[in-house]
């Protein structure tokens, strides 16, 4: 049998569709048979890939709300296992840059706090000064 473009169908072809073969009005319907199936199936490529990336954000909201040290822009991906793999990496930068800044902060000497008052010397001062300077100290207490 031959086709419209004028090649001979093979055995195969016309075995695999024996209405298209006998009957075009068959062939027609069988045709929008399969654009119908196949645009159902486009459909619902379209709605798992929507409900995919939602999956995937909720997923990196709940990522980021378990580690909050870790920047959102260093989990990153579309599917489970690039976002896995990016928080992996990202734990890595943020204990990287965690050592760095421990290290930096130990090299800085800084006091804890008011450094201790030392008492006011008496060296040079007469009798009537010393006391005077000691009752001064108690009353202040």
């Amino acid at each position: 049998m031959t086709e419209k473009n004028g090649q001979e169908k093979t055995p195969e072809q016309n075995a695999a569709n024996p209405a298209a073969a006998a009957d075009p009005a068959a062939a027609a319907q069988a045709a929008n048979n399969q654009a119908a199936a196949l645009q159902a199936s486009e459909e619902a490529r379209a709605k798992l890939s929507q409900e995919l990336a939602t999956t995937v954000e909720a997923l990196k909201g709940l990522m980021l709300a378990a580690n909050p040290t870790i920047p959102s822009s260093l989990i990153a991906g579309s599917s489970v296992t690039e976002l896995n793999s990016s928080l992996e990496t990202a734990k890595i930068i943020v204990d990287s840059v965690r050592e760095r800044i421990t290290e930096e902060v130990a090299k800085i000497q800084i006091p804890a706090g008011q450094s201790a008052r030392t008492p006011e010397s008496t060296d040079g001062l007469s009798g009537p000064a010393k006391i005077e300077l000691a009752l001064r100290q108690k009353g202040a207490n």
